[in-house]
């Protein structure tokens, strides 16, 4: 479309030279020689000469012709728009200061009422994204974002060639200044003896240059020697005020030429990852940090991968969907190591790595639960008497608690509990009496009772609550976040489904972290059963929401009969590892599944669902 504004241009004005076209049009003078150049070798009914003094103006020779050329570009307003766009967003993206509605009309020529369009889909755009377009009265708009996310964009653009942006470069860098710097840069990597293919290097190149353009909002402390100081020795270049820009670029350059020095870098690399987790245990309740074996583990294999990674070198995980369903949260856990990962070194993890990452993972969550069970040492069985099942289940406590001292009683004989003194106790009943330790509601025949399932219990338990794993499980279900659809696709369902959680619970944010999960993995699993989730819980409540697919979905890969959608308040790892655990269950009946996907109405599916899973009387929903 720009060539629409050059031929209008020159119609209406006769001779220009090329630096006043370029101003009128807001491009660079190189951007309107080549557009001049282009628009010369076509025969579309026009010529464009040339005069040494007084620049170029356009000859009309068939009207017509000309006229349905102009024409022609009407269907290109699409592709303008566009590349207004990209501008306004590199206009905002070099500078972390804030920018007038009036600095950037004027900066891309269009009036102010334009900007607020284009400013509006560019908020869409950048939803969901790293970036947040904040716009603040009377100050302005600008876009809050890391360093590297805005390079990340600024590259894209550049590698678009935008031309707002290549104008950007042109005015800050000539010929001379790119030549100084690109020979600092060479002669720092000969000085360490370090390799780099030619392609790494070219990259580097733009990166500096793009890194160089972005203004900071304020001053920080920035390293007194590094690499990039180094590069822009000898140059009147304005050096950097981000300490981000600093560490972004020397992460890159020890990346790209394959000298992050792990072997050499031992300790500094566990010291990195042993603060990775004590701050992801202070975030999220966990405890990770603690455990050395743990840390010491997973730097080995960080290491490894890191090395796998630069050679290109990928694993197999035959068990990645296992882990991915039956310990959600921690392969969430893993997934933000591998964010944190791939930032500092410049990698890309694939998803069989980060499984392999879970993996290490669910270790020290196993011995946190283990500590929980060693810290039981007298338990209370309460069963309908004190005869042979209580025996049984006395029996089947006695394999998850070695150590500790098990008494039954009968539910006829609570009073003498209190005498006992109990650290946990086992009940088929809800109990009328006041004891100071938590209470697990069982039922008599537990078949299922397990260690799993009680060091579950355990994590969740408080001293004032009683709880069971049945009634926590139903009661996340509601009729208000119950649909059925047909002739849609997966992802339409979930975005749907997803932004309907968000407003019911008060989770901001859900469905952009719930794709963000979904994009490292399908939670779509056997028989049809779908649990996605967010990488991060924050929602006000903890609701499981369903939708019903009796058809499928269109395009789907794989089938999905009913997608069972999870939100949680914050630090519910093991709320989580329930539902996961009750839908395993559902996953290997599939005629049950069946029945439950063509259920007609929300009171259909609960009922059922509570047939098939529900191991006694549950309380009405």
């Amino acid at each position: 479309m720009r060539e629409v504004q050059v031929l209008t241009a020159l119609k209406e004005y006769g001779y220009l030279k090329v630096d006043q076209l370029a101003k009128i049009v807001g491009v660079s003078s190189r951007t309107i020689r080549n557009d001049l150049q282009e628009l010369s070798a076509l025969q579309q009914g026009f010529t464009i000469e040339k005069s040494v003094k007084l620049g170029c103006r356009l000859i009309i020779s068939d009207e017509r012709l000309f006229s349905e050329y102009l024409a022609s570009f009407s269907e290109s307003t699409i592709e303008m728009q566009k590349d207004r766009i990209e501008s306004l967003l590199s206009l905002l993206l070099i500078d972390e200061n804030y920018q007038t509605v009036n600095q950037l009309s004027g900066e891309l020529l269009v009036s102010g009422s334009q900007i607020k369009k284009d400013l509006s889909k560019l908020e869409l755009y950048l939803k969901g994204s790293a970036l947040v377009l904040e716009r603040k009265a009377h100050y302005g708009i600008r876009i809050i974002s890391e360093v590297k996310n805005r390079l990340l964009l600024l590259l894209d653009c550049y590698q678009r060639g935008n031309n707002k942006l290549l104008e950007k470069l042109e005015a800050v860098f000539d010929f001379e200044k790119q030549k100084q710097v690109k020979d600092n840069l060479y002669q720092l990597i000969n000085d360490h003896e370090w390799e780099i293919d030619y392609g790494e290097l070219r990259r580097l190149e733009e990166e500096i240059f793009l890194l160089l353009l972005i203004r900071g909002k304020k001053p920080q402390v920035k390293p007194l020697s590094s690499f990039l100081s180094k590069v822009l020795q000898g140059t009147d270049l304005a050096v950097p005020v981000q300490k981000e820009i600093y560490e972004f670029f020397e992460a890159s350059l020890l990346a790209k030429t394959r000298k992050l020095e792990i072997l050499s870098n031992k300790q500094l690399l566990k010291e990195e990852i042993s603060e990775f987790f004590v701050e992801m245990d202070q975030q999220q309740r966990t405890h990770f940090s603690t455990d050395q074996e743990f840390i010491d583990l997973v730097y080995l294999h960080v290491a490894a991968l890191i090395e796998r990674s630069r050679k290109e070198v990928n694993f197999q995980n035959p068990y990645l969907e296992d882990i991915s369903k039956d310990y959600p949260v921690i392969f969430n856990f893993a997934v933000l190591f591998s964010k944190w990962l791939e930032e500092k070194f410049q990698l890309t993890i694939a998803p069989d790595e980060i499984g392999y990452l879970a993996t290490h993972m669910t270790v020290p969550y196993h011995k946190w639960q283990q500590s929980l069970i060693e810290n039981i040492y007298r338990i209370a069985v309460v069963c309908s008497s004190g005869g042979g099942m209580a025996y049984l289940v006395e029996m089947k406590l006695r394999r998850i608690f070695p150590r500790a001292k098990i008494q039954t009683f009968s539910m006829f004989e609570i009073e003498k509990i209190q005498t006992y003194y109990p650290d946990l106790i086992f009940s088929i009943i809800e109990l009328t009496i006041e004891v100071d330790c938590p209470v697990i509601l069982m039922s008599e025949i537990q078949s299922e009772l397990d260690y799993l399932e009680v060091s579950e219990n355990l994590s969740l338990l408080k001293s004032d609550e009683t709880f069971s794993i049945e009634r926590a499980f139903f009661e996340l279900f509601s009729e208000s976040l119950f649909r059925i659809e047909t002739g849609r696709t997966y992802s339409e369902s979930l975005i749907d489904l997803a932004e309907q959680v968000e407003e019911q619970v008060g989770f901001p944010g859900y469905t952009d972290s719930l794709m963000e999960r979904e994009n490292y993995l399908s939670t779509i699993y056997q028989n049809g059963i779908a649990i996605p989730h967010p990488l991060m819980m924050s929602g006000s409540e903890n609701r499981v929401a369903v939708c019903l697919l009796p058809q499928g979905a269109i395009g789907s890969k794989r089938e999905v009969k009913i997608i069972f959608m999870v939100s949680l308040k914050s630090e519910q790892l093991d709320v989580h590892q329930i539902i996961s655990k009750e839908l395993s269950k559902l996953m290997n009946h599939p005629i049950a599944l069946n029945a439950l996907a063509e259920s007609k109405d929300y009171n259909e599916f609960y009922y059922t669902l509570k047939r098939v899973l529900g191991r006694r009387k549950q309380s009405e929903h």
